[in-house]
């Protein structure tokens, strides 16, 4: 009764605090999801569906191309040509309300986010789907949400399409708006390598606060929210990593996570050990709960322990067979 906030923004709440949908979810955190999801100039509004992102891909020839490279030519080709962001370079209608986050480094080639994405969507399309369908009716009358009728329709959200790039108060405006689309989001995607201890997410600062946003949004309790996919090189295209090469991921530590700035790293690390979580051990079979970097390392090691089973048993998330060899 206290809040000054949208009617829209009092029920989400009130269906949130009355225990309906979450044991643990912050009210702050409740307000940043939910008006993310009803403000059309909101950051989550500019993700790019899978099919156009793969088309991107392919018609640039990016899929070795870093996330850094692409950023420069699409600077160097485009500036003054559009607007603030580079998701205006796609048609109006593969451009939507993010389904899907994706974490990663810069430093990671285009086509790898990209085979992260498409190999999560293809294997959790029915999650998606049921995902989508109570978003949307839980915001009725404040945006429509097309159907997901197949992966490629999926919205992926990216930060070199969504977040403005030039640098200055746009982009500062578009990184406050973080927490709302990472909560908004029906899954945050953890674009992994094997090399992934040496370089990727799980060695960036900024990172590190996504997934620590993700799993603290995660109204589940079960950190299902947060997804790794770990990938890698097979051929001319991608697959899968195997178990021991994802459980050799558990040792990561994102305390030790670096930024560009290390004015960044320390106020984004306060975010991160500021947190609460609580988390599902796969291998105890039981919830737990911990504070800041502690247990944000405990719920991704939970995660990625939970990826490799599903690599082992060969099974997806909905009991699927995963694609023979492992290709994404």
């Amino acid at each position: 009764e206290e809040l000054d906030a949208p009617q829209a923004v009092r029920d989400e709440l009130y269906a949130v605090v009355t225990g309906q949908r979450t044991v643990l979810f912050r009210k702050e955190l409740g307000l940043a999801c939910v008006e993310a999801r009803v403000a059309p100039s909101h950051a989550i509004h500019r993700a790019v569906s899978l099919r156009a992102l793969e088309r991107f891909v392919h018609e640039h020839d990016l899929e070795e191309t870093n996330t850094s490279d692409v950023v420069a030519m699409l600077l160097d080709k485009h500036r003054g040509d559009i607007g603030t962001h580079f998701c205006e370079l796609f048609d109006e209608a593969e451009v939507g309300t993010a389904h899907v986050f994706v974490s990663h480094a810069w430093g990671a080639p285009l086509g790898h986010l990209v085979a992260c994405a498409r190999s999560f969507c293809r294997r959790n399309l029915n999650f998606l789907r049921k995902g989508a369908v109570g978003r949307h009716t839980r915001t009725l009358g404040q945006y429509w949400e097309p159907a997901i009728l197949t992966a490629d329709d999926a919205f992926i959200w990216l930060d070199i399409f969504a977040i403005a790039q030039l640098g200055g108060a746009a982009t500062a405006h578009d990184l406050n708006q973080l927490q709302g689309v990472v909560a908004g989001s029906l899954f945050t995607v953890v674009a992994l390598a094997p090399d992934a201890l040496e370089r990727g997410p799980l060695t960036r600062t900024w990172c590190a606060y996504e997934l620590g946003q993700t799993i603290d949004a995660d109204r589940s309790g079960y950190a299902e929210k947060l997804q790794p996919e770990v990938i890698e090189r097979s051929g001319a295209g991608w697959a899968l990593s195997s178990a021991p090469i994802v459980r050799g991921l558990l040792d990561l530590d994102l305390s030790n996570a670096r930024a560009t700035f290390d004015e960044d790293r320390v106020a984004v690390a306060a975010k991160v050990d500021a947190l609460s979580v609580n988390y599902f051990d796969w291998t105890q079979q039981e919830v737990k709960w911990s504070e800041g970097f502690i247990g944000v390392n405990a719920a991704v090691r939970a995660r990625l322990e939970r990826h490799a089973q599903h690599v082992e048993s060969g099974l997806d998330g909905e009991g699927n067979p995963m694609p023979a060899g492992g290709a994404v």
